[in-house]
C-alpha cells in the first residue's frame, strides 16, 4: 500500500461517491508507481458495492484519465484480474471548503497524546494480502506470462470496429493452432480437430465479413483479441475430423475451400461448376498438394489446298459465247460507223 497513491486518490473528485470509493480501493493496493492488480470481486467486497456497479466505475474511471487498465495472462493461459495503473500525475481537485488543520497536518512533536487503543486491523486470508499488495509483496507476486499477440493493452472505455481491410495478425495464428492442437490433445469433442494454418486463414475471412456486416453498438468491441479467441472456440474443430476423417473435404462447400487453399487452388472460379471445381481440387490433391501444371496448347497448322476444275469459280461456257457475240457485233457496229460517217444522225 502506498500512503501517496490513497493520498492522491483522496484529494479527486469523482462526482459520485461510489466512483471515489471504487478509486480509494484501488489506491489501497496500488505501489508508489500506482500499480497493482486487485480483482473486481475484492473491490466490491472491500467497497461494499455490487461487482457490477465496480465495473461500471471503472470504466468511467478509466474514460476520465483516473487510471489505465490492461489484461493480464496466469502462465496456463487463464485469464487472470486486470493490472490497473493510478494517474498519480492528475492534479488534485479544488475543494470550496476550506480545510482546518488536522492531526496530520500538525508535525511529530506538535501532536496531542493519545491514550486511545488503535483499532485492530482486518484479517486476510493467507497469501491474501502478498498476491493484491504489491508495496509489500517482497517479489512474491505470481508470474505472470502473457502469449505474444493476444494480450495487448485495450482501452475498456470505448469500443472500437473491426475496420473494413482487417487481417489475422501471425501472432494471432500462432495463438490459434497452437491453442487447438491442445484442445484436439484434452478435449474428446474437438480429438483429431487441430485447426490448420488455412483454416485459421479462412475462419478470419468469416470472422472479418461477420464483424463488419454487423449495425449498432453490437459491433463495438473494447478487447478484440479476446473476441478473436471466443470465435475460435465457437467454432469448434474443423469439420473434416468432425465429418469422419480427412477424405470428406468435398462434404460442403466450406470444407472444401479449405482444401482448396490448403493444395493451391484457390475459391472457385466466377463461372466455374462446383464439380469442376472438386476437379480442380483432386487433380491437385493426386499432384502431391499442388495444381498440376496446365498443358500445352497443339495449334494445328493451316494447309492451303488448291480448288480442282470443277471447283474453280468464273462464268461458264455459255456466257463466255455470248460475251464473245456481244463482243463482235460491238466491233461490226463500230467499224460500220467509221466508215460511213454521214449517215450518223
Amino acid at each position: 500500500m502506498s500512503f501517496d497513491a490513497l493520498a492522491w486518490a483522496w484529494n479527486q473528485k469523482t462526482g459520485s461517491s461510489g466512483r471515489k470509493a471504487t478509486l480509494m480501493g484501488v489506491a489501497q493496493f496500488a505501489d508508489e508507481d500506482g500499480y497493482c492488480w486487485p480483482g473486481q470481486r475484492m473491490l466490491a467486497e472491500y467497497t461494499e458495492q455490487g461487482e457490477r456497479t465496480v465495473r461500471e466505475h471503472l470504466v468511467w474511471l478509466e474514460s476520465n484519465g483516473y487510471l489505465s487498465r490492461c489484461a493480464r495472462k496466469r502462465p496456463d493461459g487463464t485469464n487472470a484480474s486486470d493490472a490497473y495503473y493510478l494517474n498519480l500525475e492528475k492534479p488534485p481537485a479544488e475543494f470550496k471548503t476550506k480545510r482546518k488543520k488536522q492531526p496530520a497536518d500538525f508535525a511529530a512533536s506538535e501532536k496531542p497524546k493519545n491514550n486511545r487503543q488503535n483499532p485492530p486491523t482486518a484479517d486476510f486470508a493467507d497469501g491474501e494480502k502478498q498476491q493484491n499488495q504489491p508495496a509489500k509483496s517482497a517479489g512474491h507476486e505470481p508470474v505472470i506470462v502473457k502469449p505474444k499477440g493476444l494480450t495487448e493493452p485495450v482501452s475498456t472505455a470505448r469500443g472500437s470496429r473491426l475496420p473494413n481491410d482487417w487481417t489475422i495478425k501471425p501472432e494471432w495464428i500462432d495463438w490459434t493452432t497452437q491453442s487447438t492442437a491442445r484442445f484436439a490433445e484434452e478435449l474428446e469433442a474437438w480429438k483429431g480437430g487441430a485447426w490448420s494454418v488455412q483454416h485459421t486463414l479462412f475462419e478470419s475471412e468469416k470472422f472479418r465479413d461477420y464483424w463488419c456486416g454487423v449495425a449498432g453498438k453490437a459491433a463495438n468491441k473494447t478487447d478484440w483479441p479476446g473476441t478473436w479467441r471466443n470465435w475460435v472456440r465457437k467454432a469448434g474443430p474443423m469439420k473434416t475430423a468432425k465429418n469422419g476423417g480427412h477424405g470428406a473435404w468435398w462434404a460442403s462447400d466450406e470444407t472444401a475451400l479449405a482444401k482448396a487453399i490448403e493444395v493451391g487452388v484457390g475459391p472457385a472460379l466466377q463461372t466455374e461448376s462446383r464439380d469442376a471445381w472438386h476437379a480442380r481440387i483432386r487433380a491437385a490433391i493426386e499432384n502431391g498438394g499442388k495444381p498440376p501444371a496446365p498443358r500445352p496448347m497443339l495449334t494445328a497448322t493451316p494447309q492451303m489446298t488448291l480448288p480442282n476444275e470443277s471447283e474453280k469459280r468464273g462464268p461458264s461456257e455459255v456466257s463466255r459465247a455470248s460475251l464473245s457475240e456481244s463482243l463482235a457485233m460491238l466491233r461490226a457496229r463500230n467499224a460500220g460507223a467509221l466508215a460511213h460517217p454521214s449517215q450518223q444522225p
